[in-house]
């Protein structure tokens, strides 16, 4: 099956109109991955809007957010606006989604091919705000004068006076946004916390940028402070992880490491030692080929408070580059859990081939390989699967990757139909209504408001087989094989 299925057979083509010159256009900074320019198809300015202001800006899971960030980042016809007012309210949602997904160079170069979007002193503050320059929001707040009595301008005046220190006028200038009838609870939360001195609040909202701004305050106000030192390096290393390029963390790391007056150390005593020196030369070595050193990094990383996933996504071209006979013995779950993110069918390919032959380890990971390639597309179900599912012990997990195969386009068989009559697959969970509008986004063309309703179900807690192959589905009848062949790979890799 592997040599069958691993993406021989290619995702369904998206067919596209030609752009009218006339058509108003969405610059995008994707160069790869993009979606197509009639993204939008079938969608109106307002329902677009409501659809970025509820998506999972933040999500913790790297495939979720990457299909966001498609979304928000890819260029193309806006959707339809029957006026100015929806135009301008898509914009808006446009503008604070591209700010809470967009860090640094992405945001700059998104902005940059966008001018319009920042004309407003609201998009200038959204903008100050999501950079971290809190100096210039205010100083915008202190000279607005059109509307200056507006929820909106209330609100930042409150959050200035406190974060200039002035807790009384806050407090006043709280009570009457209050007195407007402005609700907002994560504000008022953040907005509390703030002026009694305590740390940012829990509540927060990732499309409000004031209300993201607040709650991460606590950075950018008490790190000048730090003590200097390898321990202080490492811990601000770890601390801003995620926001850092592959070659900061390799400098930064590599120094830490370092030490003129002693010689390197060697695995034995780096593994041995919980010292920064020590973690920053596995990951010295770990670069220089050692998938075991790599992997203890990794382990160091993430009981430091970072996430796995942004390990593996930012280390990403160093664990192509390891070994594969390194990886499947150090950690093969990790590895091929890195393989997956980033999409990297010859890493999993060389995973296969350094497993023992005809093992279960070896099966899941054709499994993925076929699902992000596209393999199960039109093609039979495969031997591996077949076989299992008139098995006894091995048919429960059979049932399961049958699900996803057949969400993934593949064809079943008369033996696996004959068991998936008689099989109790369990009950989907899923609203029901989101379901038909994911489906009608899908009959609409709209690749973008399909994407988007997809990562929204997806974000759900507790979702079960059936739930993610009825997303799994949708994506793929949408042409979006990219995606449904990642969801689905997820979960044959979860039982490795």
């Amino acid at each position: 099956m592997l040599a069958q299925d691993y993406g021989l057979s290619g995702p369904t083509q998206i067919e596209t109109e030609s752009l009218d010159a006339a058509q108003d256009f969405d610059a995008g900074i994707l160069t790869e991955g993009a979606l197509d320019t009639q993204l939008w198809q079938g969608t109106s300015a307002n329902r677009a809007a409501k659809l970025l202001s509820t998506a999972p800006l933040n999500s913790n899971d790297p495939i979720i957010r990457d299909m966001v960030r498609t979304v928000i980042l890819s260029g193309g016809v806006p959707p339809r606006a029957e006026n100015e007012s929806a135009a301008k309210t898509y914009e808006s949602a446009r503008l604070q989604a591209v700010m809470a997904v967009g860090e640094g160079e992405v945001l700059d170069g998104f902005l940059a091919r966008n001018p319009e979007l920042t004309r407003a002193p609201s998009a200038q503050v959204d903008l100050a705000l999501a950079k971290g320059d809190q100096s210039r929001a205010c100083e915008i707040s202190d000279t607005i004068t059109t509307g200056r009595g507006e929820p909106q301008w209330v609100r930042l005046r409150a959050a200035c006076h406190a974060l200039r220190g002035e807790m009384a006028a806050a407090e006043l200038t709280r009570d009457l946004l209050r007195s407007l009838g402005y609700q907002n609870d994560a504000y008022y939360a953040q907005l509390s916390a703030l002026i009694a001195g305590r740390p940012p609040a829990k509540e927060t909202n990732s499309s409000d940028v004031l209300v993201t701004y607040l709650a991460k305050r606590s950075g950018s106000e008490r790190e000048t402070g730090a003590e200097a030192g390898r321990d202080a390096d490492l811990a601000a290393l770890f601390k801003n992880f995620a926001t850092l390029d592959l070659a900061s963390i390799e400098n930064t790391l590599g120094n830490i490491s370092f030490d003129v007056a002693t010689p390197d150390l060697d695995l034995e005593t780096a593994l041995s030692e919980p010292s920064p020196r020590a973690t920053a030369r596995l990951f010295v070595l770990g670069r220089s080929g050692d998938a075991g050193a790599l992997d203890a990094f990794i382990s160091r990383a993430t009981r430091a408070g970072v996430s796995e996933d942004d390990v593996l996504t930012k280390l990403s071209p160093i664990i192509q580059a390891l070994p594969a006979k390194g990886r499947v013995d150090s950690n093969l779950k990790r590895y091929a859990r890195a393989a997956l993110l980033a999409r990297d069918i010859g890493g999993l390919q060389g995973l296969y081939s350094a497993l023992p032959e005809g093992g279960p380890a070896q099966a899941r990971i054709a499994l993925a390989a076929d699902a992000l390639g596209g393999g199960f597309n039109a093609q039979g179900l495969g031997r591996d699967i077949e076989t299992r599912l008139t098995g006894t012990t091995t048919q429960a997990q059979a049932l399961t990757d049958v699900v996803l195969a057949v969400a993934l386009g593949a064809r079943v068989s008369d033996v696996a139909g004959d068991v998936l009559a008689e099989a109790n697959l369990p009950k989907a969970t899923l609203p029901q209504s989101q379901m038909l509008l994911l489906n009608a986004a899908v009959d609409a063309n709209s690749r973008a408001e399909t994407t988007l309703r997809a990562a929204t179900l997806l974000s759900r807690a507790n979702l079960n087989t059936t739930d993610r192959a009825q997303i799994v589905t949708a994506l793929r009848r949408a042409g979006l094989q990219r995606f449904a062949g990642q969801v689905a790979a997820e979960d044959f890799l979860a039982a490795l």
